[in-house]
């Protein structure tokens, strides 16, 4: 079942790339949403693996988007990444936690995809819908190698 979700994830990335994003996917964009000019490069590198994202639980959301508010991205204790989780988070050997930030727009029919390449990091929400919605702001917790300079936040749907 994890497989397929990945597959779903990464499908809905390709769609992506071949253009089925438009404005009309959203009603209203969030000051969150930035994405790169040049996503294509992105989808040559290597993603995550899903076991090195982690949402931030509901109840954490408004200390998450302060910890962001003027940063796309902030490195966290295990600690501090487990509490905003909810789960047992650990740092590994050489890869920090880092709190960044996401939007998605139907959180429950997709999921994200993060991508370090280099000094950057895309963070990308895949969805399925049918009709605009707005952008939610969904903080996650990752697990990368080092701190990105810039993040770029994502999101699409597809039908």
């Amino acid at each position: 079942m994890k497989a397929q979700a990945h597959v779903l994830i990464l499908g809905l990335a390709v769609l992506t790339l071949s253009g089925c994003t438009d404005r009309r996917a959203w009603d209203s964009a969030d000051s969150w949403h930035h994405p790169p000019k040049d996503i294509g490069r992105f989808w040559q590198a290597e993603k995550l693996s899903g076991s090195d994202i982690f949402e931030v639980l509901a109840e954490k959301m408004a200390v998450a988007k302060e910890q962001l508010r003027e940063v796309g991205c902030v490195e966290v204790s295990a600690e501090r990444a487990s509490e905003l989780s909810g789960k047992k988070v650990e740092s590994a050997v050489g890869r920090g936690l880092f709190l960044v930030r996401g939007v998605c727009l139907n959180r429950a029919t997709g999921g994200f995809v993060v991508v370090p390449l280099g000094r950057e990091l895309l963070v990308h929400h895949a969805s399925l819908g049918r009709s605009a919605v707005p952008m939610k702001r969904q903080p996650l917790i990752v697990r990368l190698a080092q701190q990105p300079e810039v993040v770029f936040v994502s999101c699409s749907m597809a039908e």
